[in-house]
């Protein structure tokens, strides 16, 4: 396989030759008049596509094979500048345009504003020939320049051959890459993929989907006028202003020049509109696009350049902000070939990336040190690579203020990641590894165990096997915990695990999907209150798993062999109240020998995230008991999914989160093996509870819910132009619930306690708003079919 990308590398990369091969034009393009540098200068071979763009102070440098050749020269509001030079000339050419005098009755002036009618021109014209571009090949440079409020942090610049088909999209071989010193030797830039193409239709920016502004329906979405006119040779350009119809639409404004005759885009001057928002901690997000274009052979006009300039805030107020990121882009394409094979080898399936990189030989290259390759350098820019060395790392430049600020560590600590093969993983809170022993703490309070002290330490024997052991004390029960684990991954990919597990243990009694142990630890130690109900279960599990990566399917099946019985509670302290521990009784579960099979199936990401971020998955567990003193079936089932509603070319959408839980049961099902319906713990509300029930959950041996949440975002401030709260990120969020859970006669008959069900319906209703301090979501929630109301307080939906 490395021979073969070997091989593949060393067809695709044209060598560039040195400066004793080619011959540099160096040189400074100028306002005639005025004397004035002229930035983004096009300087073109005449009858070639060989060319490059000027730099901010003006100067070129262009390599040619031999002489002589003939150089055209253009900028918009210029006459085209066109200069043979001569075999044996001197190479340094200064070049001066001269303005051109807009003759404005070259245009009838009606009533009607015409740029509306030249923008259906340029659509028509271009829907002519774009369907004509199949392929092409050319030669990519970008510079990235990232500076902060003194001056240039880092700089990278790229030289790519890159190639692009219709269907498939830009593949890159890097042939060249140079950098300050502060940069990682791995760093890797993408020329052509950091240009933006604005003939395109659809554009993506940010994860912002734009209308082009020569999308078929720009018209539609598009307000067009016309702002001036200009020359370039005997030709007008019709400067247009761009803004969007609707303000709270995904849309670029600023101006487009079009040739008249040609119908053609010159060059755009674009940034994002109003909708163009991001949530907390990003303050400010602005950035303008330049973009000039050239025939490209026949009726194809591409772009020669882009020129991006960022610039991104970051800040939780009073808390923690971060110097501004200065970020410039600058890219440059030439040489051209249209309609060309693209090689196959570079769209094969087990090519990883869009660019190809053979380090080693990217190591050694001079390509970019050699006049004429790359647009010139700016003295500042010069001096950057002089300056910058490896103390000016990213942490240094950009490091925060604010009282949060000793509290974030920006620095890498170049130890890797290790994935542990154990129950939990170093997901665990609180897990800590030490070479190849891993030690987590199980430490908390609940009313039957009291404090419950213990430690599980696993022993990595290899990258694949882990096992390890778990020992403590319950200080109500008086008795200790112990356990032991064994864990191995299978297969040459290690997507297959197989777990064993024995542990004698109290556990909850039914298994919540929000809260964890140290959560409800918290709860208890203020006021007493506890989420759970416990029971003892001395417990074996043997369990094999699955994951398909790709699909983003998991599979499980795990035996089960367990030994239930009930506890009493033993707690009798907490804060608020050090004489009287006021809570419910601990009920008791229905004992006994449990001997059963499990088998999951899901899609999607497992697990809580509390209702910060959306996401579809699904997952079907179904419990079937083998003997023992039990005999039931359970099927549980969960979707949970998102459907953007308006505004969906947005980075965040107005969305509808919908969330479906149901369980059923034959037999009669112990309520050690209740579904849940979750409650609000301590008016923590994220989705996915029911926020006025209280502190206990809805339980039953079958019963369903389903929430869902519409998020209008930023929207209902921006159509009230209330802009400071819409660039807060203050997210406006619709909500309800409704739920329904019972117990079967047969199975209620059997318990020892009361249940709490709702089989004639639990319905709520509510608003929110998320973004608080950038940190916290506001709930105010109705119930309907009863008379009562909360509000909870969590932490902020993010997307």
């Amino acid at each position: 396989m490395l021979i073969r990308s070997l091989a593949l590398i060393l067809s695709l990369v044209v060598v560039v030759p040195d400066g004793t091969a080619q011959i540099t034009l160096v040189g400074r393009v100028t306002d005639a008049v005025t004397g004035e540098t002229l930035p983004s200068a096009t300087v073109q071979v005449e009858g070639s596509f060989t060319g490059t763009i000027t730099n901010v102070e003006g100067a070129y440098e262009l390599a040619v094979d031999n002489l002589p050749v003939t150089l055209l020269v253009r900028y918009i509001g210029y006459e085209t500048a066109r200069r043979t030079i001569a075999a044996g000339a001197s190479t340094q050419q200064d070049i001066s345009l001269t303005p051109v005098a807009v003759q404005m009755d070259e245009l009838v002036v009606s009533s009607e504003d015409p740029a509306p009618g030249i923008m259906r021109r340029v659509i028509e014209r271009k829907q002519q020939w774009w369907p004509s571009l199949e392929t092409y090949r050319v030669d990519a440079y970008t510079r990235l320049v990232m500076r902060n409020d003194t001056g240039i942090v880092s700089m990278v610049e790229s030289l790519t051959e890159a190639y692009w088909d219709q269907e498939q999209g830009m593949r890159e071989v890097l042939k060249a890459k140079r950098q300050t010193n502060n940069l990682d030797v791995d760093t890797y830039l993408p020329a052509a993929q950091f240009v933006i193409n604005f003939y395109d239709d659809n554009i993506n920016i940010s994860g912002y989907d734009f209308y082009g502004v020569t999308h078929p329906s720009a018209l539609r979405h598009y307000r067009f006028s016309l702002i001036e006119l200009r020359q370039i040779d005997d030709q007008l350009v019709y400067d247009i202003r761009v803004e969007p119809r609707n303000r709270l639409k995904t849309g670029f404004r600023g101006r487009v020049a079009v040739l008249d005759g040609d119908y053609t885009l010159l060059e755009v001057e674009l940034e994002p509109g109003e909708a163009f928002l991001f949530p907390p901690p990003i303050r400010r997000y602005d950035t303008t696009y330049r973009q000039q274009y050239a025939n490209s052979g026949g009726d194809v006009w591409l772009p020669v350049d882009l020129r991006t300039e960022v610039e991104l805030d970051v800040s939780f107020p009073g808390l923690l902000t971060f110097p501004t990121f200065d970020i410039e882009v600058l890219s440059r394409l030439a040489n051209y070939s249209i309609n060309v094979p693209v090689p196959d080898s570079l769209y094969a399936d087990d090519v990883a990336s869009d660019l190809v990189v053979d380090s080693a030989a990217v190591a050694t290259s001079t390509a970019l040190e050699t006049a004429g390759v790359a647009v010139p350098l700016s003295r500042v820019e010069r001096a950057a690579y002089a300056s910058v060395d490896s103390t000016m790392t990213m942490a240094k430049a950009y490091e925060p203020t604010g009282v949060l600020a000793r509290f974030v560590d920006m620095e890498s600590d170049g130890d890797g990641t290790t994935i542990s093969v154990g129950d939990e993983g170093d997901t665990q809170r609180g897990a800590r590894r030490l070479g190849n022993i891993r030690f987590t703490p199980q430490l908390w309070y609940n009313r039957v165990d009291e404090a419950h002290l213990a430690a599980e330490v696993g022993l990595q024997l290899s990258d694949r096997v882990e096992v390890g052991g778990l020992g403590g004390y319950k200080t109500g029960l008086g008795e200790a915990t112990y356990g032991a684990y064994g864990a191995a991954l299978l297969g040459s990919k290690r997507r297959t695990r197989l777990d064993a597990r024995y542990e004698r243990a109290v556990d909850p009694r039914y298994a919540s999907g929000i809260y964890d142990t140290f959560m409800n630890a918290l709860s208890v130690l203020i006021d007493g209150r506890d989420y759970f109900d416990y029971y003892r279960n001395d417990r074996l599990r043997i369990g094999l798993r699955h994951r398909w990566p790709r699909q983003d399917l998991r599979a499980s099946v795990e035996v089960q062999v367990e030994e239930h019985a009930s506890v009493a509670q033993q707690a009798t302290f907490n804060l608020r109240n050090r004489d009287r521990y006021i809570t419910r009784s601990n009920p008791p579960v229905t004992e006994g020998q449990l001997q059963a099979v499990r088998a999951v199936v899901g899609y999607g990401e497992s697990g809580t995230n509390w209702g910060l971020i959306g996401r579809e998955r699904a997952e079907l567990a179904v419990d079937q008991t083998l003997g023992g003193d039990f005999d039931f079936t359970r099927v549980a089932g969960l979707v949970e999914w998102r459907f953007p509603t308006f505004f969906k070319r947005r980075l965040l959408p107005n969305v509808l989160d919908v969330q479906v839980r149901a369980f059923a049961s034959r037999g009669v099902l112990p309520p050690q093996r209740f579904g849940i319906v979750e409650a609000a713990l301590r008016q923590a509300g994220p989705f996915g509870v029911l926020r006025t029930v209280g502190l206990q959950p809805l339980e039953g041996d079958h019963g369903a819910v389903v929430f869902w949440e519409h998020s209008f975002r930023t929207v209902p401030f921006e159509v009230l132009r209330l802009n400071w709260l819409a660039g807060q990120g203050y997210n406006v969020i619709l909500h309800g619930a409704h739920a329904a859970t019972d117990v079967r006669t047969e199975t209620r008959q059997a318990l020892g306690y009361a249940p709490r069900i709702q089989p004639g319906g639990y319905h709520e209703l509510g608003v929110g708003l998320s973004g608080l301090f950038s940190l916290f979501r506001l709930d105010t929630t109705w119930r309907l079919d009863e008379r009562d109301f909360a509000v909870t307080l969590t932490a902020a939906r993010v997307f």
